[in-house]
């Protein structure tokens, strides 16, 4: 269980989809996430959503997309730092009192008159993931929002969401880790090139097996003792063996 809460390698090359909420107090604030990430390696996860935010003020309301990417380790649990960017917009608001031609139409403050205003953000951040399963990922985080209205606009949010990988793969399929793990005796992320000293066997053509012992040096994994092929019988030559199908502790003479 310890093994497999710090191994996160079978994200490479995958994605899926989150949720997420945002915070704050003083002034308060809420906001919403919805979108996409990819992971290009374990490391590495770039993300592209919609995001919304409610908060006090005088534009209440604002709406766009939001993308970053995020430099984290290739574990279960895995802290991270990020880097964002947002680009939204508020919905049109009533300025018929402000003593400004918001719509440029030549009249100050006329009946009807709007304003829509551009938002964006600069978002750094830093947080942690944790994989509940290999297709079920929570995050907590906080950000640092530096606004292009200026410094005194600048606001701190704290972050959750939830997100699901949308294509496992046969890797991080639960029977093909149950059996691997089985057979093998290691943990779910090991991996063969770790644990498994018949990950990198192949018989060559002057070699042949003749006898496997699996109860030495232990019953973890078989012994192999490769002979020359001519001293055996050509059915025999160059023969592979099916460890899967081996009983666990008897030994094959």
């Amino acid at each position: 269980m310890i093994k497999q809460s710090m191994d996160a390698r079978h994200l490479k090359e995958k994605g899926g989809g989150y949720v997420g909420l945002s915070g704050r107090d003083a002034p308060a604030a809420l906001g919403g996430e919805i979108g996409r990430f990819y992971y290009p390696s374990p490391h590495v996860e770039g993300r592209l959503g919609l995001a919304g935010l409610i908060y006090e003020g005088d534009e209440p309301v604002s709406g766009g997309l939001l993308a970053g990417a995020r430099l984290q380790s290739p574990t279960r649990l895995a802290p991270f730092v990020g880097i964002g960017a947002y680009a939204g917009f508020t919905p049109e608001i009533g300025r018929s009192e402000d003593g400004i031609d918001n719509d440029f139409d030549g009249f100050v403050d006329n009946s009807g008159e709007a304003e829509s205003t551009f938002v964006g953000a600069l978002i750094p951040e830093a947080g942690c993931h944790f994989w509940l399963t290999p297709g079920w990922r929570v995050t907590g985080s906080a950000s640092y929002y530096v606004t292009t209205s200026g410094p005194e606009d600048n606001f701190l949010m704290l972050n959750v969401s939830l997100a699901r990988l949308s294509d496992l793969g046969s890797v991080t399929s639960s029977h093909t880790l149950t059996s691997r793990a089985r057979e093998l005796g290691w943990q779910v992320g090991d991996g063969p090139s770790s644990d498994d000293p018949l990950a990198d066997f192949q018989p060559t053509p002057n070699l042949a097996i003749e006898k496997v012992n699996l109860s030495y040096p232990s019953t973890k994994y078989p012994r192999i003792i490769p002979v020359p092929a001519e001293n055996l019988a050509d059915n025999d030559t160059n023969e592979r063996i099916n460890y899967s199908a081996m009983p666990a502790t008897s030994e094959i003479d």
